[in-house]
């Protein structure tokens, strides 16, 4: 099914309002992780991201779609890589890199995106994607290396989270088709909550002084929990149900642009030359991509 040109435009406005909101998200992880056991702190902000769903989408009227147990079951798959997996290597390598480079090396997840759609979901590779996801993928090596000919082992956690987010975001599609944006969300962040706070025991993760940071930096988990898990990620499950994959990641990542401009001013670093040069590479790709014309039919009606 093919979707009208209008709904296709107020999905491309959504998700990239999303971006503008998506751009604070490596500068709070930054911060969070600095402050507070990496783990713990997603636990806690899935915790608070799922409660403040739950008013919502009571508020909405949709607790009679927590009844649809085949969504549940897509679901855990979707929670199981995006708020399980993707946290648990993004916020472990960001810990210990600056707030623009997670910024840059999080957009490995589009030429990740196309790689992953042409190998496992038969998903065709056409001279934009690839222009563009070569260009971003030069972009990230360049943070990367920064310059030294020995790879940055810690940035390499960041990359490896991103490769959940393409697997997570095909089951996310699926999901969307048999219920709201609002309760996929509700469902993939109650069930992630208590599985991050138990890999954060079993990893032995200091609680005692997690929770006095907690505490401390509570602003911080409410800001992650309802700015970033909350509105932006449903601005982008609404946009996402209009429109495909593939058409959507490259919107939502201009957010590096924005983590930049962040990062100036709320965490004084100024980029490197070599982050720079990603960061012009990662532009120039998404820019590639957005002057072709990215089909939605077939693909899109799979989801």
């Amino acid at each position: 099914m093919r979707l009208s040109a209008n709904k296709k435009r107020i999905a491309e406005r959504l998700i990239l309002l999303q971006a503008i909101i998506e751009g604070f998200y490596p500068i709070i992880i930054h911060y969070g992780v600095g402050k507070m056991p990496a783990l713990l702190f997603a636990g806690l902000t899935s915790a608070v991201a799922a409660a403040g769903l739950f008013i919502l989408m009571f508020v909405l009227g949709k607790m009679k779609e927590l009844t649809n147990g085949k969504a549940w079951k897509i679901l855990l798959i979707v929670s199981l890589f995006n708020t399980v997996l993707a946290p648990l290597f993004i916020f472990e390598g960001a810990r210990f890199t600056s707030g623009v480079n997670t910024a840059i090396l999080l957009q490995a997840e589009l030429p990740f995106t196309f790689l992953i759609y042409a190998l496992f979901f038969k998903e065709h590779l056409g001279r934009a994607k690839l222009t563009s996801g070569l260009l971003i993928l030069a972009g990230t090596l360049l943070v990367l290396f920064n310059g030294n000919l020995k790879l940055n082992v810690v940035d390499l956690l960041i990359i490896l989270g991103t490769l959940s987010y393409p697997f997570g975001n095909f089951f996310a599609k699926k999901a969307l088709a048999k219920v709201s944006p609002v309760v996929a969300l509700f469902v993939r962040n109650l069930i992630g909550a208590p599985i991050l706070f138990l890999l954060s025991l079993a990893i032995k993760e200091s609680w005692v002084q997690g929770i006095s940071a907690a505490h401390d930096y509570n602003d911080l988990i409410v800001i992650n929990g309802l700015l970033i898990l909350v509105v932006a990620k449903m601005l982008w499950y609404t946009g996402l149900k209009n429109l495909h994959v593939t058409r959507a990641i490259p919107i939502v990542l201009t957010a590096p642009a924005f983590s930049l401009i962040y990062a100036i001013f709320l965490l004084n670093e100024l980029p490197t030359f070599y982050q720079l040069l990603g960061i012009t590479a990662t532009l120039t790709g998404l820019y590639v991509l957005s002057t072709k014309k990215v089909e939605d039919g077939v693909a899109h009606s799979k989801g």
